[in-house]
């Protein structure tokens, strides 16, 4: 059968998703990532915001426009959160929540008739895993799942449990089998967590990945996983990227406080010098939340402040929004016209921050790894070069002016 699978959210959904896709093509199955003509779609969605949540929803009319006839199998933490919304929605055949997103398969291949809800206990522990279907680029390693850290405004912790870490010796099979790819991801709900449940950590993990020529990218850290131990290691290994993300949320140490984020924005920042002091040209991107609850002019302004100094190389703002059963959707809440405002003037810092870290590197060589008709370079300067490439390819350039929503390379070698 015919069957396309649509992730919507975060970087360990599209795992998943692929995980789906690795099962679907050893069941025989013509299964890939996509908006595309299929049989039965996959719809894998994200709950972490209100709009998150309503886009998942509009999914299933986009995949219907396309195929009007097709059937729609719905997983992940929308589905979890809202299993009645999608349900009452017409052309869904299942709705699964985030345990066992694959079960999908047997009902797709049973061709259940009646709308079916279907969600599991989540597993105490992390399950076996062959791991995922990789791409000719690059692959995604998922080495935890679930939260412990209840931040005040996230809804994650409640949806995917709390944190089950993959043992190491499951996550360096599935790191073997992709040592042939040009780069590898490390993903997870919570890495720097990870470990925290099975007696390990995230520097032990990192210092058994060893892979000659392969790029390794590690993905979302708190601030507290960033130690020198870890930066020693990673610099040493010689094929760690030079870009961290970091998720600072507020530079307001008392918006800090009320989202339950554990440190202050002295300390966020003392990591950042650090990670300097190791990759003094890394990219450094973070998250960003306007319009949180009780944040007053001064707050944000604080926050402004806060970005300029760190340099951030991108910044993901995100207006603050309300999820049923967090402890921040019982605050006051901000108005949202002065959420709307507040986003604008953050996006104007980060264009200006972003433009200022292009501006850093223009004129230097850079190694990129080309994706579709452009690159990323290892601290994740996105790159168009001027000539022809193919997915998977590599090439020297020579970093140029801005272009689109990156920079002009030009080819050495």
């Amino acid at each position: 059968m015919r069957i396309r699978v649509f992730n919507l959210g975060c970087k360990v959904n599209n795992y998943e998703g692929e995980e789906i896709i690795r099962q679907l093509l050893e069941r025989g199955h013509d299964a890939a990532v996509g908006l595309e003509f299929a049989e039965a779609y996959i719809l894998n969605t994200c709950a972490v915001t209100n709009e998150a949540e309503r886009k998942s929803r509009q999914a299933i009319t986009r995949l219907l426009r396309i195929n009007p006839e097709a059937k729609v199998y719905v997983c992940g933490c929308a589905a979890q959160y809202a299993s009645a919304r999608f349900e009452e929605i017409e052309g869904v055949r299942v709705v699964k929540g985030v345990a066992n997103k694959a079960g999908l398969i047997d009902y797709i291949e049973k061709d259940t008739e009646n709308t079916v809800v279907d969600i599991e206990p989540l597993p105490s522990v992390y399950p076996v895993s062959e791991g995922a279907f990789a791409g000719k680029t690059r692959a995604s390693i998922k080495i935890c799942d679930g939260c412990n850290r209840f931040c005040s405004y996230c809804i994650v912790p409640y949806l995917r449990g709390r944190l089950r870490s993959r043992p190491i010796e499951d996550i360096l099979k599935e790191f073997e089998k992709n040592k042939d790819r040009k780069e590898i991801v490390i993903t997870g709900v919570d890495i720097s967590s990870y470990g925290a449940d099975i007696g390990e950590n995230l520097l032990s993990l990192i210092r058994v990945l060893k892979a000659e020529g392969v790029r390794k990218r590690i993905g979302s850290l708190e601030a507290s996983a960033v130690t020198e131990e870890l930066l020693d290691e990673m610099k040493a290994d010689g094929n760690w990227c030079d870009h961290f993300h970091l998720s600072l949320q507020s530079g307001s140490n008392d918006i800090l406080k009320k989202m339950n984020r554990h440190y202050t924005a002295s300390e966020f920042l003392d990591k950042i010098i650090l990670i300097r002091k190791y990759f003094p040209d890394a990219g450094l991107t973070t998250d960003v939340i306007v319009g949180f609850p009780g944040e007053s002019d001064a707050d944000h302004r604080e926050t402004l402040n806060f970005v300029k100094a760190a340099g951030f190389s991108d910044i993901h703002p995100f207006i603050y929004s309300k999820r049923s059963g967090t402890l921040a959707a019982r605050m006051s809440q901000i108005p949202p016209e002065v959420k709307k405002l507040r986003e604008k003037e953050l996006i104007r810092v980060k264009n200006e921050l972003k433009a200022a870290f292009f501006g850093k590197h223009a004129g230097k060589e850079a190694e990129i790894l080309i994706e579709s008709k452009y690159g990323y370079t290892s601290n994740y300067i996105k790159v168009y070069p001027e000539g022809t490439l193919k997915p998977g390819e590599t090439a020297k350039v020579v970093i140029g002016g801005v272009f689109k929503d990156g920079v002009r390379g030009r080819i050495i070698y």
